[in-house]
């Protein structure tokens, strides 16, 4: 079958071909003596950060709440007999059309770790059981992009859905129901799932700059995201792990963080904190954020996309078919599948993807009620009836985190592009945020995470070195 021919972080980037950034280069031993730094988060940006500045010849402590390094990368290993990813999952191409090495792809290579190409091709169009001849049903996707893009941007603004698109394009092309539905299962699948929100909610201006490293094909590490917060992780002098930040005051030299251990001193605070804890409100800030940085966290959108990894005694779908969508008829109109073989061979590994309100209704519910009335329906509902219960499953739940409250950043309708820098901007030069949410070119990507801790290490070095 056809599938879709574009991969899951692109729309309508592809054909805006917006320029992309170099990374900052840093000079060593060149800062000022005794000059200390904390870092709340260890997550990637967070690591990416510290390491840089301790190379540069600061003080740095780093701050992490959990027990463990990564963050939204988390690796598990005892579920399954294997490496398999709960968090983020894809190195997002090797290169983008100007030429530049997407850092995570080429840090993977200067390492020498092994990577696995893991693309949304093969894919196949399942519906009754059955695959189906797609052809036409990606075609009016493809055409349904075009439209939205030569018809619809050029006279909306960010408050314009991704919805109000669909609705518009069902109503000029007169599409039929099964079309229609066809339509919505797509755009479920290639947008919702790839963001992790609701369609009524995605802003359709805002989605035009969701930018990635088109060129290589997405990638898997095999034997482990893990791999890269654990190297960023290896030198660095002091992270204390269990610390939950309660507190940053950045009003004096120098600045205070508190947690629920103690407190720490610093002469520069970086916060990496995601943006759905930031959104919570449960870290207080002396004196209070900007007011423009505090409206632009109120209009963000954090989306959530979570995961229900299945094992099987034996594999009943195709082993070279990585990707699966089946098509419904109603709302959640399209159900994706992503076959692990080519990450974990032989271990009959599937995952089914939900994403949105739907994926935050269901964290409520227990891991077996999710099998029984969810995951098994929609299984049997894409390859058939006779498909039986897996023998091992995890299912996320990173809305229900405190120290996540989702996924990952979206633009949100209502909620302009220059939100992303916004939030990006350090205050009275203390205070200094970064995470994948800062990056208006990559957010939603651990390159955008990484990219962003090395811009944030660039600014505090310059200003200790002053």
């Amino acid at each position: 079958m056809n599938g879709p021919s574009l991969t899951r972080r692109r729309m309508l980037r592809v054909a805006l071909g917006v320029a992309c950034a170099g990374l900052p280069s840093f000079a060593r031993g060149a800062v000022r003596p005794n000059q200390r730094v904390v870092v709340i988060g260890a997550g990637v940006s967070g690591l990416a950060a510290a390491k840089a500045m301790q190379e540069a010849g600061l003080a740095v402590t780093v701050l992490e709440a959990r027990e463990r390094i990564g963050g939204r990368i988390f690796t598990e290993r005892s579920t399954f007999g294997g490496p398999v990813e709960i968090g983020a999952q894809w190195i997002h191409g090797k290169r983008n059309s100007a030429g530049e090495l997407n850092p995570i792809w080429d840090l993977a290579r200067k390492q020498n770790w092994t990577t696995a190409p893991l693309t949304f091709d093969p894919a196949e169009t399942r519906d009754g059981g059955r695959a189906i001849e797609d052809t036409a049903i990606w075609q009016r996707y493809k055409h349904f992009l075009s439209y939205a893009e030569k018809t619809l941007l050029p006279q909306v603004d960010i408050h314009f859905s991704i919805e109000e698109a669909v609705t518009s394009y069902i109503a000029q092309m007169k599409l039929t129901p099964r079309q229609a539905a066809e339509l919505r299962a797509t755009v479920a699948s290639e947008i919702e799932g790839d963001l992790g929100g609701d369609s009524p909610e995605i802003s359709l201006r805002g989605f035009e700059r969701d930018l990635e490293f088109d060129n290589g094909g997405d990638q898997v590490l095999p034997a482990g995201y893990d791999q890269l917060p654990n190297f960023l992780r290896s030198t660095l002098a002091n992270v204390r792990l269990g610390e939950v930040v309660q507190g940053i005051d950045y009003s004096g030299t120098p600045a205070v963080v508190t947690t629920g251990q103690g407190t720490y001193s610093a002469d520069y605070v970086l916060c990496t904190l995601p943006l759905g804890v930031l959104q919570a409100g449960l870290v207080s800030f002396h004196p209070a954020l900007p007011a423009a940085k505090a409206r632009a966290l109120g209009r963000m959108g954090m989306g959530l996309l979570d995961k229900i990894i299945m094992q099987f005694s034996t594999r009943f779908w195709p082993a070279n078919v990585n990707w699966f969508l089946s098509l419904k008829s109603a709302s959640p109109w399209g159900v994706s599948f992503t076959n692990l073989e080519k990450a974990q061979p032989g271990r009959n590994l599937l995952v089914m993807w939900h994403s949105g309100s739907t994926a935050r209704l269901r964290e409520s519910l227990p891991d077996a009620q999710i099998i029984r009335t969810i995951a098994m329906p929609e299984l049997r509902a894409a390859f058939g009836r006779g498909v039986s219960p897996p023998t091992r499953h995890y299912v996320t739940r990173w809305a229900s985190d405190p120290l996540t409250r989702g996924s990952y950043s979206i633009p949100k309708i209502g909620a302009p592009v220059r939100d992303f820098d916004e939030l990006a901007k350090s205050v009275d030069n203390r205070l200094f945020f970064a995470g994948e949410a800062t990056d208006p070119r990559y957010f939603g990507t651990v390159h955008g995470a990484y990219r962003s801790g090395l811009r944030e290490a660039a600014k505090i070095i310059a200003q200790a070195g002053g």
